[in-house]
């Protein structure tokens, strides 16, 4: 889910959508939600038939660049349960989706986070599960001019490896903030790092 705060929308792709206890399907598909419109109301997005097709997904990491008008999406697991490491872009004004960094240098990952820091034009990502049974603390930066990820070494103690946990960005404090995830073992968290 990614908010893009000039035009007052909350934007979702993908996930999953369970029609009954037996059947979990992957979506592939974009809505946002116009609050700015007058009538608050759900909205889907239809990419260019000229588009290349997303790949459907769940538990992936998005951000939304508000200089641009792009949705960033990183990673997830797709239809046969994978992993994966690729970084696309949605272009709103094209309605074209963009591979960018086709997984060079990046985790596979899913449960994890993404920010977009507008004042660096870098996308970060942290942490989340590389796998059903190991989670990561690691944090990765992405440069969107240099079209590179690079590993950053905190300098700081790291809270402990998690994923599917919530984090927050304060532009006051240049901070992130940590709460709640689950563990290797599979405990949930509930304290704020």
């Amino acid at each position: 889910m990614g908010k893009d705060s000039i035009k007052k929308k909350l934007i979702l792709f993908g996930g999953t959508s369970v029609s009954n206890p037996q059947t979990t399907v992957r979506l592939n598909d974009i809505w946002y939600y116009d609050a700015q419109s007058g009538t608050t109301k759900w909205v889907q997005e239809v990419p260019s038939p000229n588009s290349p097709p997303m790949t459907a997904r769940m538990d992936h990491a998005c951000a939304f660049n508000t200089q641009t008008g792009v949705m960033n999406v990183h990673g997830g697991i797709d239809t046969n349960s994978a992993y994966m490491t690729y970084l696309w872009h949605y272009d709103f004004s094209s309605k074209m989706w963009v591979s960018v960094s086709n997984g060079i240098n990046q985790a596979q990952l899913a449960g994890h986070s993404m920010l977009y820091l507008s004042s660096s034009n870098f996308i970060f990502i942290f942490f989340g599960a590389l796998s059903s049974s190991t989670c990561s603390n690691d944090v990765y930066q992405y440069s969107l001019q240099a079209n590179t990820w690079t590993a950053l070494n905190v300098a700081s103690k790291p809270p402990s490896c998690r994923s599917y946990f919530v984090g927050s960005f304060s532009p006051q404090t240049n901070e992130y903030f940590v709460f709640g995830g689950k563990t290797n073992s599979g405990i949930l968290l509930s304290i704020i790092d």
